[in-house]
């Protein structure tokens, strides 16, 4: 039997018997959700176990790989570095990495980038796992190339690369990493469990995906050309480590970005971004087809976008102007509600690639919340 624990306001109980329910008829096996509206932690939930056996109860501290709810984080970092005018999303990527011009680069701009739309998703030649982790090798590939489409024309999911094509433009701005501009500008001000891969945890939950690679996204259906580039490139086989470049919980992500959905003001009350800069998040970038994702989408600045019912997404996300969110490979999720002030966030240690954007778990969550929140 599992159980779920921590702190949740009557109105939303709902979310607690949802995940009580998951975890004990194995739709999860450990999970953490928090919400948090205008600065208060109204749920903070976590529960079940860390490991496949069920033997190490989840706590409120465990910590789990996020995967690209990781990017979410990296955007705010960003905007922290526009918000100082470190950064400028109109300035052409070149004014930052000169050898990024080449082969037909020479427009693309930051925001480009950071809204998913470079053309610059995928490797075009083959490469290994162990070659995708070298950063160096990376950059000196993505500099070369050409883009895999227009700039601009449309979108294309940067699963592997915008860690890569960031980190030049950081290092070569600023001299940090991106783990160590996340660190310095976010995680040093805040008390919350946020760790970068080379950091040792020990209460680490155990990610739990039996048939891996399998579940892979790239093996549920047909890839068209720049997919099949981003996605199947390199190729991974069952002895790839599933390796992440963070690890956290549901409370510290609502936490962090919260920021987004108070307008700028941190978890601390300081004003961590100017409204013209959140502003910036709700800028359209694009709409329509997402040709890595293969599915449509609308990506402001650094998050995708809620698309006012037009997008499949829409159909169990809050509705309102200024809504933006990601998710996490396997079911993780965040969302960042500036109309109503609202973050939520969701972790978990069970992989689900069943669908494209969050698993079962956290869409009814969701939608439990909003149920409440729209009374």
């Amino acid at each position: 039997m599992a159980y779920i624990h921590g702190d949740c306001a009557p109105q939303f109980n709902e979310i607690h018997s949802i995940l009580q329910d998951a975890c004990n008829f194995g739709d999860e096996i450990g999970v953490s959700f928090a919400l948090d509206v205008d600065g208060e932690m109204l749920v903070d939930l976590y529960g079940g176990y860390e490991d496949r056996q069920r033997t190490r109860p989840w706590n409120r501290d465990t910590t789990v790989p996020i995967w690209s709810c990781s990017k979410s984080v990296t955007s705010l970092a960003m905007l922290k570095l526009v918000d100082k005018g470190i950064l400028d999303p109109s300035a052409r990527v070149s004014t930052y990495w000169p050898e990024f011009a080449a082969n037909g680069k020479e427009g693309i701009e930051l925001r480009h980038i950071m809204s998913h739309t470079s053309g610059m998703s995928g490797i075009r030649q083959p490469i290994t796992t162990q070659q995708a982790a070298d950063g160096n090798l990376m950059a000196t590939l993505l500099a070369g190339q050409a883009p895999l489409w227009p700039p601009t024309t449309a979108s294309g999911y940067h699963t592997g690369t915008w860690r890569h094509l960031l980190g030049q433009v950081i290092s070569r701005k600023t001299g940090m990493t991106l783990p160590g501009l996340v660190q310095t500008q976010i995680l040093d001000a805040l008390e919350v469990d946020y760790f970068h891969n080379s950091e040792f945890r020990n209460n680490k939950a155990e990610i739990v995906c039996d048939d891996y690679p399998a579940r892979l996204p790239v093996g549920r259906y047909p890839l068209g050309p720049v997919a099949e580039m981003t996605l199947r490139n390199p190729i991974r086989n069952a002895d790839a480590p599933m390796t992440a470049s963070a690890y956290s919980n549901a409370r510290s992500l609502a936490t962090i970005l919260s920021t987004i959905s108070r307008g700028g003001l941190d978890a601390n009350g300081t004003q961590f971004l100017r409204p013209e800069t959140v502003d910036m998040i709700f800028q359209e970038h694009s709409r329509g087809e997402d040709l890595v994702l293969q599915k449509p989408l609308r990506w402001g600045l650094g998050y995708a976008l809620t698309g006012g019912g037009g997008l499949p997404d829409d159909e169990w996300l809050p509705t309102g102007n200024r809504v933006c969110y990601w998710g996490g490979w396997g079911g993780s999720l965040v969302v960042m509600d500036c109309d109503r002030r609202v973050t939520l966030a969701f972790t978990m240690n069970k992989m689900d690639t069943s669908l494209p954007m969050a698993n079962q778990t956290a869409r009814r969550c969701v939608r439990a919340a909003y149920e409440v929140l729209s009374a």
